[in-house]
């Protein structure tokens, strides 16, 4: 499993399919922890976990389209926790990567504490 999946390539392919300003997500403090958009017959579904980096709550987003638009005016952060992403289809596996790349980043601050002591 990746972060980036599907025709989601990075953060800057996020903010132009949802038409953010650049850095947007970056500014708002947001870290993408998983990214899905698929486009299959002329319709799209979109699906992403963000992580506030300074508070560490979670927020996701849902987007979907038929072929006249994209997701743009879609991008509503909710609230959101591990237990409802496992209630999701594939949640299991999504909030399981999710929880792994959490704590990937709390050992790196670790160490990063330990070198500056």
């Amino acid at each position: 499993m990746q972060v980036y999946n599907e025709l989601f390539k990075d953060d800057s392919s996020i903010e132009k399919e949802f038409q953010l300003k650049t850095n947007y997500l970056i500014n708002n403090n947001l870290r993408t922890l998983y990214a899905f958009y698929d486009y299959q017959d002329y319709s799209g579904e979109a699906f992403l976990v963000f992580e506030n980096t300074k508070t560490g709550e979670l927020f996701e987003v849902n987007g979907s389209h038929c072929s006249c638009n994209g997701l743009e005016e879609q991008f509503a952060l909710e609230k959101t926790a591990l237990d409802s992403i496992k209630m999701r289809k594939n949640g299991e596996a999504i909030a399981s990567f999710i929880l792994a790349q959490r704590l990937n980043v709390y050992k790196a601050l670790t160490e990063i504490d330990k070198e500056n002591t």
